[in-house]
């Protein structure tokens, strides 16, 4: 072992290479114990060391052997999720960091925990001196779930030795971690939506299927999106370096109704998740300056509470409003809950008023006035925006709000659906099929027009009219809108 000091603020810029191992407790501080231990750092007292194990020198990835609770405090309260005690403001000059006197951020910044890391240290080596430093406190080990005998537990044990977890991500197999990540992948295939995914649920999952086929569907699917997921990051397995993100990459894989239809979009998915871990990891490293309110979500739902349902469906929504924007036709290949289209919705109408207040901002910066004003009619649209739309009523009133929001939203003469952007024209030609009669226009004209709208709801739905579409063809036709929309709002933000 070697002991290093590391500082708060570089642990916490670094926090997304620092990993939870399957043995830590899932026991946390009360808020009363974390802003003591805060309040211990800003006097400067010592504190136990933290013990890491070196999963990758070159990568400078750790697991946290000992000390998770520790660094939670300190990474809520960079991110003011936790406050000290009223009164402490006399003494420090505020109650949470950004509100600290820069002599005490500075002290906070500056002070090191003390390191000491673990490098070719056996399983049962790291399990006796985590028992020690637990001081004999019953653990919660993958070995427990290893020890439970079954069909299925016979088949995860067998595809934990698949390439994709030997070649293609950046995760040892200590302490049967490729075992426990395999069994995870089953339980959201056999139950489906998810639940927690902690020791107990898969304890349970592993007894109640002691008798299971490996022709069923669930075993046929994760050993298909294995190959996929091998073939996409066969080339760059330091990518998954963290267990919560390849469950996350494997769940969203397995929304998609035909896997074997993905075979040709390897490259695709490749850029895509090399693009979003290298944003991710680019957001994390700003520390208490990051402002993506995506990325910071997701890295939240990694950090905190990684097994959670509403941390699994959290990452799950942020990665597909990411990839839609990559491929706008996504939703057609997806099967969603219908709980979870809801926020999704939700999440892109929210995204789109932060990217026109930064629009707005920037313009009044330029222009001293607004590019999109903010009216009583637009806030009513905004509330018509976030409704998951099922009919064509539905669909008519969700056009007419986005027309208003995009195109009315100025009275300076500026316009959004000026831009030579495809989302804006295809707006304007759904709300040509709804609210104006072609027919009295020329005949050329109405072949023209008739012809564009009739191609508008091909390239969305996979259908040439209004009067074909059903409830998932609209649901479909507003997930693959919202993507594109947002996709334009962020590259109008310049």
């Amino acid at each position: 072992m070697e002991c290093r000091d590391k500082s708060l603020d570089k642990l916490y810029k670094r926090r997304s290479k620092i990993d939870i191992p399957e043995y830590q407790r899932e026991k946390v501080w009360s808020l009363e114990k974390k802003r003591k231990f805060i309040d211990t750092i800003l006097k400067g007292w010592h504190v136990p060391k933290l013990y890491f194990r070196s999963m990758d020198p070159e990568d400078q990835s750790f697991e946290c052997v000992d000390g998770q609770q520790r660094l939670n405090a300190v990474f809520e309260f960079y991110e003011g999720k936790i406050s000290l005690p009223v009164g402490s403001e006399k003494l420090y000059g505020g109650l949470t960091y950004d509100t600290l006197k820069t002599s005490y951020s500075d002290t906070f910044d500056d002070y090191c925990f003390q390191i000491e890391e673990i490098e070719d240290a056996s399983d049962q080596e790291l399990e006796e001196l985590f028992l020690r430093l637990q001081l004999g406190t019953p653990l919660n080990t993958a070995e427990k779930l290893n020890a439970i005998g079954g069909e299925l537990r016979g088949y995860i044990k067998e595809l934990a030795d698949h390439s994709f977890f030997k070649d293609a991500i950046g995760v040892k197999n200590t302490r049967f971690a490729h075992f426990v990540i395999c069994c995870r992948f089953f339980y959201l295939e056999i139950f489906k939506v998810p639940n927690k995914l902690r020791q107990e649920e898969l304890e349970k999952m592993l007894s109640d299927n002691k008798k299971f086929s490996r022709n069923s569907s669930a075993a046929k699917k994760v050993k298909l999106i294995l190959g996929f997921l091998y073939e996409v990051f066969k080339e760059n397995s330091k990518l998954l370096t963290n267990r919560a993100n390849i469950v996350s990459c494997y769940y969203l894989i397995s929304l998609f109704k035909d896997i074997k239809s993905l075979n040709s979009k390897v490259d695709v998915f490749r850029v895509f998740f090399f693009d979003f871990f290298t944003a991710l990891q680019a957001e994390v490293e700003k520390g208490s300056r990051a402002k993506d309110r995506d990325l910071i979500a997701y890295q939240d739902a990694i950090s905190r509470n990684t097994d959670s349902r509403e941390a699994i469906n959290t990452r799950q929504r942020i990665l597909l409003k990411y990839l839609a924007q990559q491929m706008p036709d996504i939703f057609r290949l997806l099967e969603i809950p219908v709980s979870e289209r809801a926020i999704i919705i939700d999440e892109f109408v929210d995204s789109f008023k932060e990217s026109i207040l930064l629009i707005n901002k920037n313009y009044l910066a330029k222009h001293g006035t607004q590019k999109i004003k903010y009216t009583n009619e637009i806030i009513a649209a905004d509330k018509i925006l976030k409704k998951l739309i099922t009919d064509e009523a539905d669909f008519g009133n969700m056009i007419d709000s986005l027309y208003k929001l995009l195109y009315e939203g100025s009275g300076n003469g500026v316009r959004l659906l000026n831009s030579n952007n495809e989302v804006l024209d295809d707006i304007k030609s759904f709300r040509l099929d709804l609210r104006h009669d072609i027919e009295h226009s020329k005949s050329h004209d109405i072949r023209k027009k008739s012809r564009k709208i009739s191609d508008t709801y091909f390239k969305y739905t996979g259908k040439k009219a209004l009067s074909l579409l059903d409830s998932n063809d609209f649901s479909i036709l507003q997930f693959s809108i919202y993507s594109k929309i947002a996709d334009f709002l962020n590259t109008e933000k310049g």
